[in-house]
């Protein structure tokens, strides 16, 4: 499945990932059919520029839609990420 293909990517960059929601969107007359994904996740910032740069190299069909970085503070290291992940899903009717 995308979600766990996405979450051991995360896993494998080190990055903590405490929330994942998803949806599919069905296929209209207009569009193909999308898996989103708004996760959040916590580590390293290099660690989170990895596993967005890993993200967007493998899946070809993957649209970064929403990022964003917060911390605590400037003395702490880690990061907590918010994506918003849009992937467009091949269909019949749209390649």
């Amino acid at each position: 499945m995308l979600l766990s293909r996405i979450q051991r990517a995360a896993v494998k960059q080190g990055l903590g990932w405490p929330r994942a929601d998803y949806r599919i969107n069905a296929a209209t007359a207009d569009s193909s059919a999308t898996f989103e994904v708004h996760c959040t996740l916590k580590g390293p910032y290099p660690a989170v520029r990895g596993f967005v740069t890993a993200l967007l190299q493998d899946t070809p069909a993957l649209t970064l839609r929403e990022f964003s970085l917060s911390r605590s503070s400037t003395d702490v290291p880690e990061v907590e990420a918010k994506l918003s992940i849009l992937i467009h899903l091949a269909s019949e009717g749209h390649r």
